[in-house]
């Protein structure tokens, strides 16, 4: 999935840096940050298409060869939830997993503001959500410490969503911290957009 989202926002701007096509429109008399807002709300369209996809797909696949009835799940045992809880949790599972995916295609439209070519963001974001994710899975002291505080650190948060009951807490850290991250890429991102010399 984090490869997924990072198809459109590595090309997005890179490739028109690449391609020369912003020396073409930018001179026209339209501002920079109604261009960049523009391509920053095809990302998050298509990160949530992407996953709103994924979602229907799982959905419909389980019902067609599982039929309806109640969902085994693997919490500290064997649990059983039943049929009435199973899409709201779903529906939870997809809004946050959709919050993290929008922060790694926000971390590549970050890259592709300073690139001029579409691999390098993609390799780029790839390397810090395979870092990331390790920090996550690696007992040590000091990743335990700070990875509630990385946005990778919640690339699973789906999982959570299945669990009786259901930690909230957890789902409010991840909103907080998936936010703020993203909030940084794009401003950044902005930033170098808006003074960026496309004649470069």
């Amino acid at each position: 999935m984090p490869f997924l989202s990072t198809i459109i926002p590595s090309e997005i701007i890179s490739g028109e840096y690449s391609k020369g096509t912003f020396r073409i429109y930018l001179t026209r008399p339209i501002s920079r940050s109604s261009v960049f807002i523009s391509k920053m709300l095809v990302v998050f369209l298509y990160t949530t298409t992407m996953m709103c996809y994924f979602f229907f797909y799982s959905l419909f696949v389980s019902y067609l060869i599982l039929g309806g009835g109640e969902l085994i799940v693997f919490h500290k045992g064997i649990l059983l939830l039943s049929d009435e809880d199973i899409i709201w949790r779903f529906w939870l599972s997809f809004a946050f997993s959709n919050l993290v995916m929008i922060s790694v295609s926000s971390l590549c439209l970050l890259f592709s503001s300073f690139s001029k070519n579409s691999v390098t963001p993609i390799i780029s974001t790839i390397s810090i959500v395979f870092i990331g994710t390790a920090i996550s899975f690696i007992p040590i002291d000091i990743f335990e410490l700070i990875d509630p505080y990385l946005f990778t650190g919640y690339i699973d948060i789906f999982l959570l969503a299945f669990y009786d009951p259901v930690p909230y807490d957890i789902f409010i850290d991840c909103f907080v911290v998936c936010f703020l991250w993203s909030a940084l890429f794009i401003s950044i991102a902005y930033y170098n957009f808006t003074y960026r010399d496309i004649l470069e």
